[in-house]
């Protein structure tokens, strides 16, 4: 188990406790395999935002505003996203009761060379895109999944090549169970003319066993704040808002039906 030190990433924790009611939802509560005492983080994504699309007229003049900020945004979120990766590996260990292996942790396994050639980078663009065309992976991650215009949950509860892609890499990186966690920004509920729209962070986490079988999955999102979609600072402060959502998440998977 690795030792865990109080730093600046701790606070995010605390940020914004009182902000009131986060949503809050286990999927599908985490149970780990009997044998099972290990899981490999593998990826942490910040897909881009979820754009309002109604009303029409109203959303498209909302997003004009947003896409002048895309360079910077897209900047804060890589700045925030390996600390999140690092927060969540810290959480898993710490909530969940496994040991959890991520980053350089993962890079020291004899056969990570061989699940860092089957990667799908090419995944991480979104074809046809004009504006957020990335989806961004935290440092030290690997990427074996697929995207539908940027969500990755579809592929996940769909996809017939999921199990397989989660044994063949829980093999070369020596652990008895996978996780990965899907985050992005969310807009809605704007006002008329694009004057406002309401903010908010979403979070999946999901975990799997050696045979690709999801053993978890939770979901949360922070309550919404009204922002006009000008100022960086407000997408920068519902972004810290990260650790209390995620503690929030990993307490409701870390719960035992009685």
């Amino acid at each position: 188990m690795k030792v865990f030190k109080f730093s600046a990433l701790a606070l995010f924790i605390g940020v914004l406790s009182a902000c009131g009611n986060l949503r809050i939802k286990a999927y599908q509560p985490f149970q780990a395999p009997a044998k099972a005492k290990s899981v490999a983080l593998t990826s942490f994504y910040m897909a881009p935002p979820e754009l309002p699309k109604v009303p029409a007229a109203d959303a498209e003049a909302f997003n004009k505003k947003l896409f002048k900020l895309e360079a910077d945004l897209n900047a804060l979120m890589s700045a925030k996203l390996n600390d999140y990766y690092t927060l969540l590996d810290q959480g898993i260990e710490a909530q969940l009761d496994v040991e959890c292996l991520a980053g350089k942790e993962l890079e020291a396994g004899p056969r990570f060379a061989r699940s860092q050639q089957k990667q799908e980078l090419e995944a991480l663009q979104i074809e046809g895109a004009r504006n957020f065309k990335n989806i961004l992976l935290a440092e030290g991650g690997l990427t074996f999944f697929e995207f539908q215009g940027g969500d990755i949950s579809k592929y996940i509860e769909d996809s017939p090549r999921l199990k397989g892609a989660v044994r063949s890499n829980l093999k070369n990186l020596g652990t008895d169970m996978m996780a990965v966690a899907y985050s992005r920004l969310a807009l809605e509920r704007v006002t008329r003319y694009g004057q406002k729209a309401n903010l908010k962070l979403k979070l999946d986490i999901y975990i799997f066993d050696e045979q690709g079988r999801p053993i978890g999955h939770g979901y949360g999102e922070t309550v919404p704040v009204t922002i006009e979609g000008t100022e960086l600072s407000d997408f920068e402060l519902v972004l810290d808002q990260y650790g209390t959502l995620q503690q929030e998440v990993l307490t409701e998977l870390a719960k035992r039906e009685e």
